[in-house]
């Protein structure tokens, strides 16, 4: 479709309430988040389990922000 990816996520909200699809626009489904944490993790092991200070990550629609729980997990597991 022609517009920005806002513009996506609404007729894509419309079509479900009009047919009962299941939306998978930006972090509607439910495992989209336990999916982009795995980034973290893949960070993670590359680096020998020790992150850098500073990660640059274009976000694009958002969803790649997620991985931030990965870390918070890790941390919480020692």
């Amino acid at each position: 479709m022609d517009g920005l990816i806002d513009a996506a996520g609404a007729q894509a909200r419309a079509y479900a309430a009009e047919t009962g699809a299941f939306d998978v626009s930006t972090l509607k489904e439910p495992y989209r988040c336990e999916g982009k944490k795995t980034m973290g993790y893949e960070l993670a092991e590359a680096f020998g389990w020790t992150l850098p200070d500073v990660i640059i990550y274009p976000t694009g629609g958002g969803t790649g922000i997620v991985m931030w729980k990965a870390f918070e997990e890790m941390e919480t597991l020692g």
